[in-house]
């Protein structure tokens, strides 16, 4: 079943189960009940409301075409059966209740709404009863899903959030796949020709490579590698990668802007070391892996013959003289971590000048750049300040450079340039073949085009979208859930037993300045800002590679120009359209998309217990990163100041090593491996957090109301239980043999649903008290590991 449809009931598991007081094992009830005992004539009038035509959004022009009313009697018919079972199956399961300490009071009601019987279905189809949640909760709360999901040949990961991603990308396509229309906001439409120019495969095979050729001609002097007329007395090597640069895009240096470190209301500039070619450092560090780099240089060599070699003689040997440079720069030996931390405070562009030399003049690279007519900071100077980093890969850069020809270095930059249009898609089959072979790509056409759509226009997309998929009473009710979720960190942060007075202190502090953007930006509702946002934007659906250069280039001048203003609190990181919980670096601010609420994290009308157990983690999670290693040197508004003493840091170090030695026990059956790798250990740390927080937040909501949640249909759980299974269902998930083993050993930002419940679970004090896992089983460990 689809996990975003509201359309039908996934099959219901007829047997009759209760729980365990010991274990919460299911098992076969004392006997059957009667129809007589349980279908009672206020149930039977529930339902026939439930299914009234008006209930299930049937269109009312169904009821005159005499076809369809058969269907309709047909569905209708299944739908009743289907609930009118459920509901006697929830009598059966009442026999034996188990008892939850944590509960203040039974709640007795039924809840038949729609959304509370697809949402009772939806987890009845999940759960394995043959498995005790005491011994593996992630089996038993995922079991069945997890069967029915692998019947397929799995080549790729399915999870409940791919599928999730996979539902948010079709209702994208379909928002850019339709036409478009006169009275539509001019940024609307240059969305949908971005998005059409990108799909329009057969133009962009036919003109090939030959926009890029000319740019690279009129822009950068050419190609030494394919150019005949490259001319090296006008090679200028800062000012080529000023060009290329100008187009979002690295090469010897990484040149951007954040938010200022120590003054999260001002913007800095960045210069550091760049991504090379292949991205991984260890390809270029480790010898085993000099396959990867035997192919690198074999789809670079094939590009230039694409393009045409000025020279089929010397081309291996300047393709092999470009890749030893990159070689040569990703092997820079790196400093020790006091000249790290010291080299992101912020340093004067005059004392930039004295440390280099005119080889490597960054002063005057930066001011030609940002006082340039396309910027426009006049007045930016000597006296101005930017973060440098990686100090010492500029001193061996300097040292590199006059040993290297300058064909190398400009065939090095205009490669870089060229792999990037290549990862964008602009340059026709024959490059993306290439392209797909050295890289392997997992997006589809489709895909491609709707990221490359949203990253460029992404207020634009994010505007079509809230149009058709937004609520502002489920924002209101998700503000209200974070707000809970604020309340619940002062709890956690005092039950901590890492932190000092001190830190705790500081720590509660830091929370109260926590802030909460649900939903969408306001500008969103202001067409005039939306479309003055992309004014200097036009784009021709025949044009891909030309729209793109001119995204790139357009982006970096605007956010240069932004420089000298403010950073301001209603400036968003991410899009509506993102579907991930979000929070920055240097903003006391966590973000909830719109696209975040709504199923499987958030259904308005199901019982909070599920909201709170599915979307509460994941804005715990956020919340966790800026109280442990991640925010410790973060003061509340975001600006770089340490907090924690040297004793709360032993303290949760030693903590962490605790859980280092309880993932590497556990052992994850199908891989017959055990968890090794450091973002798994963090994730879970974070995690045991995010659960603490979320559980007791649900706990202040349901006190705050005075009453427990009517139960659901058909399932012998408290709603304490429910929160915990709603957790680990939103976690379920199938993967290839491979990618569940490179998932335990690389830190890879991919981690196993396995590991995200039953990693966090064992020491989480509440779970264990819900479910009544006896001490010693695996789910209920003697010792706990209180990170959090």
């Amino acid at each position: 079943m689809d996990i975003n449809s509201n359309d039908g009931l996934p099959p219901v598991n007829m047997a009759h189960r209760s729980k365990s007081s010991s274990s919460g094992h299911a098992k076969k009830s004392v006997r059957r009940l009667t129809v007589a005992e349980v279908a009672k004539e206020h149930e039977i009038r529930k339902l026939q409301e439930l299914i009234h035509d008006d209930e299930l959004n049937i269109d009312p022009d169904m009821k005159t075409n005499g076809k369809l009313l058969v269907l309709l009697v047909i569905l209708l018919a299944i739908v009743s059966f289907t609930l009118f079972i459920i509901i006697m199956a929830c009598w059966v399961r009442t026999a034996q209740k188990q008892t939850d300490t944590t509960e203040t009071s039974k709640h007795t009601d039924i809840c038949l709404t729609k959304e509370c019987v697809l949402a009772a279905a939806s987890i009845e189809s999940s759960i394995d009863y043959s498995v005790k949640p005491c011994d593996d909760f992630y089996q038993f709360a995922c079991g069945r899903w997890r069967k029915e999901h692998s019947k397929a040949n799995l080549s790729e990961s399915i999870t409940k959030y791919t599928l999730f991603r996979d539902h948010n990308q079709r209702v994208l396509r379909d928002l850019l796949e339709k036409p478009i229309q006169k009275n539509e906001l001019s940024s609307i439409q240059k969305a949908k020709t971005l998005y059409a120019s990108c799909m329009n495969e057969d133009m962009i095979n036919q003109v090939g490579s030959k926009p890029l050729q000319e740019l690279l001609v009129s822009e950068f002097g050419g190609w030494p590698l394919t150019y005949d007329k490259w001319e090296e007395s006008q090679f200028n090597l800062l000012t080529i990668v000023k060009k290329v640069n100008v187009y979002e895009h690295s090469t010897i240096f990484n040149f951007d802007y954040k938010v200022h470190d120590t003054d999260s209301f001002q913007r800095m500039l960045v210069l550091d070391k760049p991504l090379f070619g292949l991205h991984f450092l260890a390809y270029y560090k480790n010898e085993k892996y000099r396959p990867v780099l035997d192919a690198y240089e074999e789809a670079i060599y094939h590009v230039g013959k694409l393009l045409g070699f000025r020279n089929a003689t010397s081309a291996r040997d300047e393709v092999k003289a470009l890749v030893n440079l990159e070689i040569q720069m990703a092997n820079f030996r790196q400093e020790n971590s006091s000249a790290i931390i010291s080299s992101s405070i912020p340093i004067r562009l005059e004392d930039i000048h004295d440390n280099y030399s005119q080889i490597l003049d960054l002063r005057n690279f930066l001011i030609s750049l940002m006082t340039s007519p396309e910027v426009g900071v006049s007045d930016f100077n000597n006296n101005d300040t930017i973060i440098h980093l990686s100090r010492w890969y500029f001193q061996n850069l300097e040292s590199l450079i006059p040993s290297t020809d300058n064909r190398t270095l400009a065939n090095y930059i205009i490669w870089k340039f060229i792999l990037m249009c290549m990862r964008h898609g602009t340059l026709g089959e024959k490059f993306q073949s290439i392209y797909n072979t050295l890289m392997k790509p997992t997006m589809t056409m489709h895909e491609h085009c709707i990221d490359e759509t949203t990253k460029a226009l992404g207020s634009a997309v994010s505007k079509m979208f809230i149009a058709d998929y937004s609520d502002r009473e489920s924002y209101d009710i998700v503000l209200n859930m974070a707000e809970e979720l604020k309340k619940a960190l002062d709890h956690i942060l005092e039950e901590s037993d890492w932190m000092d007075e001190a830190a705790k202190k500081y720590a509660k502090a830091k929370n109260s300045y926590m802030k909460f953007k649900i939903g969408y930006p306001d500008v969103l509702e202001n067409d005039t800002a939306l479309d003055q946002m992309y004014i200097n934007y036009t784009f021709n659906k025949d044009t891909f590679f030309q729209n793109i250069m001119l995204i790139r280039k357009e982006r970096f001048y605007a956010n240069l120009r932004r420089f000298r203003q403010p950073v301001t609190n209603d400036e968003w990181i991410v899009e509506p359209t993102h579907i991930s919980v979000s929070s920055y670096s240097t903003k006391s601010e966590i973000t909830v998309p719109g696209a975040v609420v709504q199923s499987p994290y958030f259904i308005k009308r199901n019982p909070m217990s599920l909201n709170y157990g599915s979307l509460g983690p994941l804005i715990g999670m956020r919340y966790i990163h800026w109280f442990d290693v991640t925010g410790l040197n973060l003061d509340d508004h975001g600006n770089r100041r340490p907090w924690w003493s040297a004793r709360a840091a032993d303290r949760y170090v030693r903590n962490m090593k605790c859980l280092e030695d309880q993932l590497a026990n556990y052992l994850v059956k199908e891989a017959n491996m055990t968890v090794k790798n450091l973002i798994n250990q963090l994730a879970s740390s974070y995690d045991i957090g995010a659960l603490k927080q979320a559980f007791q937040a649900y706990r202040q909501w349901v006190l705050s109301r005075g009453e427990e949640e009517a139960n659901l249909p058909a399932l012998n759980f408290t709603h304490n239980q429910l929160f915990f299974l709603s957790y680990a269902q939103a976690q379920c998930g199938v993967y290839p043999l491979e990618k569940l083993k490179e998932a335990l050993i690389s830190d890879v930002n991919f981690i196993l649903g396995e590991v995200r419940v039953n990693g966090p679970l064992p020491n989480v004090k509440a779970f264990s008290e819900t479910f009544e896992c006896p001490v010693g089983s695996p789910m209920n460990p003697i010792y706990r590991c209180n990170v959090w």
